[in-house]
This record gives C-alpha cells, structure tokens and sequence, in this order.
C-alpha cells in the first residue's frame, strides 16, 4: 500500500491513430485542467496540479491497439495536506473524476471540442476539477473539526506550557501527564509548531488552488 499517494487508474479505447490521439488529448487537458502543468513522457502525458486542494499527479499511458488507440490514466492525489488525511476517496469524487477525464477526452477526439465542452462558463470549468462531492466535503468538515478540538485540547495546554513551563497532557479518564521546566517547554514549542505548519500549509494550498482557478 502507497501511504504517500492514493492510486485511481482507468483506461478507454479510442478509434484513432496513437498520434492524433496524443496531440488532441494534450490540446484537450490544456483546456480541461486550467492551471495544471501538462508535459510529454516517453508513454504519453503527464498532468500535475491541484485536486481538491490536494497535490496530484495525472500519467497518460497511450499506446496503439487494433484498429485504435488504447489511452490508460493513473492519478495519484497525495494522501497527506492541509486537509488531513486521506484513507479512502470519500464519496467517489476522484474516481469519477478520472472517468470524466476520459469521457471527455474520447468526446473531444471523436467529434471535436464543441461536443467535448459542456453548456457552462468559463469559470465554472476551471473550478470543475477541483469540485468536491458531498461525501467528500462531509468527511473534510470532520476532519476539520478534529483537527480544531486537537487544538482545543493540547494548544491551549501547549501555549500555558511555554509560558509557565507546567504542560499538561490530557489522558482518558482524567488520568493526564504533566510535564515540567525545559521539557515543558521544548515539548509546548514543537506542538505549536507543528499546529502553526499545518495552518501556513493549509493557508498556502487555498491560494494556490484559488490561483489555478
């Protein structure tokens, strides 16, 4: 098991030749991932940017196949950011997300890029990529509210121990561990360092995303 990235893969067949297929999938992701970077590999194209405020990585293997082109995409979406952990795709979201990909992909190819675009605005396309399904949004707002009782719970104790070198540590049943003079402290500035990483990070992956959009 990656721990450090989640792995989506599909693959769809296209009825055109390896060339034209990778040229117009190119001019296809250009339009459909705005802000991503899109590069040529020895296997196809590789497509990095933001998902869901999420780093990720998208590999298009294409190859020929009788009478076409077969086209495989794996996206690979960090697991850790300043939204937290990611153990499972909540609610779908990247694994349809990969599907539109090649839907569109295979529309835009076949009968060109009017078909391929659909009835919306501009702004709205760009911010496609990074819509979250209500799944996910619900699984990143508790997310979100362990991390703040986290803070409840061991900042306010960590600030108290920097400053009056007394950090206690709540345990279950009341039971807590109390930490005194140097370690107090040392062990109170690590916590809040770590709490203050995890806001520029979050602070920082926001502004990006609303950047590429």
């Amino acid at each position: 098991m990656d721990w450090k990235y989640k792995h989506f893969a599909h693959e769809t067949f296209i009825e055109a030749p390896p060339e034209i297929v990778r040229q117009l999938a190119r001019k296809f992701l250009t339009e459909a991932l705005a802000g991503w970077k899109i590069s040529d590999t020895a296997e196809g194209l590789e497509a990095k940017g933001l998902c869901a405020l999420r780093k990720a990585t998208a590999k298009f293997r294409i190859e020929p196949a009788p009478r076409g082109t077969r086209v495989a995409v794996t996206l690979l979406v960090a697991r850790a950011s300043a939204r937290g952990l990611m153990l499972h795709d909540a609610g779908g979201a990247y694994d349809r997300q990969v599907h539109r990909w090649l839907e569109g992909m295979e529309t835009y190819i076949c009968y060109g890029p009017a078909a391929a675009r659909p009835p919306q605005s501009a702004e709205q396309r760009k911010v496609a990529v990074g819509r979250s399904s209500p799944g996910t949004n619900l699984f990143m707002g508790c997310a979100l509210i362990f991390v703040l009782f986290g803070f409840l719970m061991f900042g306010i104790s960590a600030i108290i121990g920097l400053i009056t070198g007394e950090f206690y540590i709540p345990g279950r049943g009341g039971h807590g561990l109390t930490l005194h003079g140097e370690w107090a402290r040392i062990s109170s500035g690590i916590l809040l360092l770590y709490f203050g990483w995890v806001a520029v990070r979050f602070w920082k992956e926001k502004r990006q995303n609303r950047g590429s959009g």
